[in-house]
């Protein structure tokens, strides 16, 4: 039997920054054929970039100020790579070769962790960030109940 669970299932988000600049937010679960896709792109008015964690040695860039003429010119996504560029004594453990996995990516959070509590530095991000993330999504719950525009100060 199907239990009732109370979680949404996805989320469409219309932003507008404190300098004028507009955004476009979704999250989902249930696009089928994403599989354990992670992704994300974002999009600017001179370019864009974008991510895919099912890809993770590569990282997408589109620079709308490249020229454009002839035949397309160098306008178009780029891939650029960007596997395997850890900081020593990492930088040769474990072979560029390797899959990069989910486990390449806990190892790296905790280097980072690690290195953070070694040298002193807090770190990021840091607990006031996930804070504000909180007062985000707190603000996003607002505005979906009394449908209207919810404003946050800094």
């Amino acid at each position: 039997a199907l239990e009732t669970v109370d979680a949404e299932d996805s989320v469409m988000i219309i932003t507008e920054m404190a300098n004028n600049a507009q955004g476009y937010i979704e999250a989902t679960k249930i696009a089928t054929g994403t599989e354990d896709e992670m992704k994300f792109e974002i999009h600017g008015s001179k370019g864009a970039i974008r991510f895919n964690a099912m890809q993770p040695h590569n990282l997408e860039i589109y620079n709308r100020e490249e020229i454009s003429s002839p035949i397309g010119g160098l306008r178009g996504w780029t891939k650029i790579d960007i596997g395997h560029r850890y900081p020593a004594p990492a930088s040769s453990f474990p072979t560029p070769k390797a899959s990069f996995g989910w486990v390449r990516s806990h190892v790296a959070c905790l280097h980072n962790f690690l290195n953070d509590c070694v040298e002193g530095d807090p770190g990021t991000p840091g607990l006031g960030q996930g804070m504000h993330i909180q007062i985000v999504m707190d603000a996003v719950r607002r505005s979906i109940d009394d449908k209207k525009w919810v404003s946050l100060v800094n």
